[in-house]
């Protein structure tokens, strides 16, 4: 992996600031037959890519040998200054591929001051809709299990910023679940574990679990409570001048 994302610096002339897994790998739920997804921050090794009239290539996507995207600084920083959840869960991945500075240890910290709880909380609660309303659609396959699967995430997550009314790792409030005993903390190990040995659900178990879904995605007072940060800007350009050295 490292030789590998060394010879992508090499050919394209960058720094890859930061590279993490980002899929089911990082999630804990790889099978025999997962790719690997991996997804990285860069910065063009010369200032004249920023300085020039011809735009730096932002954005670099590679689909082989792995399922590879990445952003480019600037990029990335306007992504994060509007709270992008990608980046947030990228941020905290368990499984780090590159990190030149500790860069990841600064992009947590930016993460959890700057971005808005409310944002992310949307965005999830959103997503977990989504999901829910594509597999109320036709029959029950495995592509519909990992829609229920990540709408079952994307509320546990949403339910974890209501409680903490705080920007904290993804994974962490996936692992505080296993200890609440709650009905979707079960859901989500009972489909979790489906996954991983590449099995369906009864439709008993899908029903119930959409409903399960459904009841809990009910808006409430306190969500009100959950606070509306605005991201500094000013902080992001002083960290990106840090880093080009001007």
């Amino acid at each position: 992996m490292n030789d590998w994302l060394s010879s992508i610096e090499k050919d394209y002339e960058l720094d890859i600031l930061f590279a993490c897994e980002a899929g089911s790998r990082a999630w804990g739920l790889a099978g025999e037959h997962s790719d690997f997804d991996i997804r990285f921050i860069y910065r063009h090794r010369s200032l004249k890519q920023y300085l020039s009239l011809k735009k730096a290539q932002s954005v670099m996507d590679f689909q082989s040998p792995f399922d590879v995207s990445g952003f480019d600084l600037f990029k990335a920083f306007e992504l994060i200054s509007k709270s992008n959840p990608s980046i947030y869960e990228w941020a905290f991945s368990p499984i780090i591929y590159k990190d030149i500075g500790q860069f990841s240890t600064q992009l947590k910290m930016v993460i959890e001051t700057n971005y808005s709880p409310y944002a992310l909380f949307k965005h999830y609660r959103s997503l977990s809709k989504r999901n829910i309303i594509e597999v109320s659609k036709g029959s029950y396959s495995l592509k519909k299990q990992k829609q229920l699967l990540q709408a079952v995430r994307a509320e546990l997550i949403r339910t974890g910023i209501m409680k903490t009314k705080k920007v904290r790792s993804p994974f962490e409030f996936i692992e505080n679940a296993k200890t609440n005993y709650s009905n979707m903390s079960s859901a989500y190990f009972t489909i979790t574990e489906a996954k991983r040995n590449n099995e369906l659900l009864l439709p008993k178990e899908v029903e119930n679990l959409i409903r399960l879904l459904q009841f809990s995605l009910i808006e409430t007072d306190e969500e009100n409570e959950i606070p509306k940060i605005q991201s500094s800007i000013d902080k992001l350009d002083k960290w990106i001048w840090k880093i080009l050295g001007i």
